[in-house]
């Protein structure tokens, strides 16, 4: 029996010698067939004791060994092998198992019974879906309820007057051209942000970004620049037409808003504001005096801290209307002018005084059509008279 299974050894050796001379894929089926089916290829497990003789055992082994080596498949060789274990059943196909063995009608109620599952397995996440936005709704509305709507009503009434009236000094503020920050900021918070459209006759600073085509202001002095801006610049420059430098008076911003007509929900307001720009001309041309003013209307957006004062304002308005509205105002067209950041508070600085100043840009503009009426008038006596070149009419 020892040497029986020395030899059973010796044989599984050269059988195995024989598989690991083909190629990867049938070595790796080989070694998936084994691991798949816990084959125990320990030949010493083995029984030898029902053969009769060791020239039987020996016939035996030669017989099956030629047999696995001549199969055309691992398995075959496996089987020939170890006819004694069995191979594990597959694995279900699926829930319903083979389709190609069912008649037409076991195919279409197969079909019926899925759609069935599937359909009550859809409705029952949807409604799983709309109970979790359901729940998620409320819980926003109280977290909105609790810390914005007062619990007492008086309180609630306190609140928006002093919204309201913060709203109100704001614009009143800006129109006066106030740049004191203390007082902007008994209105406004420091960190405001503050967005208007962009304007031609604007260009944004290093505490301006655009957002499309809207111009972002952040914190308090960036705010009191464009106010400061807007009241001693832009009204210098539409007031001054060319060619008229006299008999003029300043020019002055008004902005009418009607408190009845705020709208307030929450910590946000709404309101629509129109600002007018008057400027009284003393004497015309026939000596009658006459007064100049353009008219814009415009939408407002605050919204509110916790201490009540503006964090964020959003002030809407056609702004390529009132491009047109400055152009029709003053004779001169409008010109890209320096940003606020440029610009002292209530004068300019003396480096841009002159390049800045209205009554500067119309008194070059005036010097140059002189200029050129001078240089037509020399070009023509230097052709009647032939004897003055372009060089020396440029020199004199």
């Amino acid at each position: 029996a020892k040497s029986g299974r020395s030899k059973a050894m010796a044989g599984s050796e050269e059988i195995f010698d024989n598989v690991f001379d083909l190629d990867a894929s049938n070595q790796a089926n080989l070694i998936d067939y084994i691991g798949g089916n816990g084959i125990n290829l320990d030949l010493e497990t083995l029984d030898y004791d029902g053969w009769s003789s060791d020239g039987e055992r020996d016939e035996m082994l030669s017989s099956d060994l030629g047999a696995a080596k001549s199969s055309k498949t691992v398995q075959e060789a496996m089987q020939l092998l170890v006819p004694e274990v069995q191979e594990k059943p597959r694995r279900s196909r699926g829930k319903y198992g083979r389709r190609k063995f069912m008649t037409p009608d076991e195919k279409a109620e197969l079909t019926r019974q899925r759609n069935r599952e599937n359909a009550r397995t859809t409705r029952k996440r949807r409604k799983m879906y709309i109970k979790k936005l359901q729940r998620v709704v409320h819980m926003l509305k109280s977290h909105q309820q609790n810390t914005v709507t007062p619990t007492d009503a008086k309180e609630e009434s306190s609140i928006q007057e002093q919204r309201t009236r913060n709203v109100l000094r704001f614009f009143e503020i800006r129109e006066n051209g106030i740049v004191d920050k203390d007082k902007w900021l008994r209105v406004v918070s420091p960190e405001i942000h503050m967005s208007t459209p962009v304007t031609s006759y604007e260009s944004a600073s290093s505490s301006e970004w655009s957002r499309g085509s809207l111009r972002v202001l952040e914190g308090v002095s960036a705010v009191i620049q464009e106010t400061a801006f807007l009241k001693n610049y832009l009204i210098e420059y539409v007031s001054k037409k060319e060619g008229r430098l006299s008999n003029r008076s300043d020019g002055v911003i008004k902005y009418c808003l009607n408190p009845s007509d705020f709208v307030m929900v929450g910590d946000t307001l709404m309101c629509d504001w129109r600002m007018t720009m008057n400027h009284d001309e003393c004497k015309n041309n026939k000596g009658v005096n006459k007064v100049s003013s353009l008219s814009l209307v415009g939408m407002c957006k605050c919204k509110f801290a916790v201490d009540h004062r503006i964090c964020a304002i959003d002030l809407r308005f056609d702004s390529m209307g009132f491009t047109r509205l400055l152009e029709d105002f003053g004779t001169r067209k409008m010109r890209p002018v320096p940003s606020p950041a440029d610009i002292k508070t209530h004068q300019l600085s003396d480096s841009n005084a002159k390049l800045f100043n209205p009554w500067y840009l119309a008194a070059m503009d005036q010097q140059k059509v002189l200029q050129a009426n001078l240089h037509k008038i020399l070009m023509q006596s230097a052709s009647n008279a032939n004897c003055i070149d372009d060089a020396s009419v440029h020199k004199k």
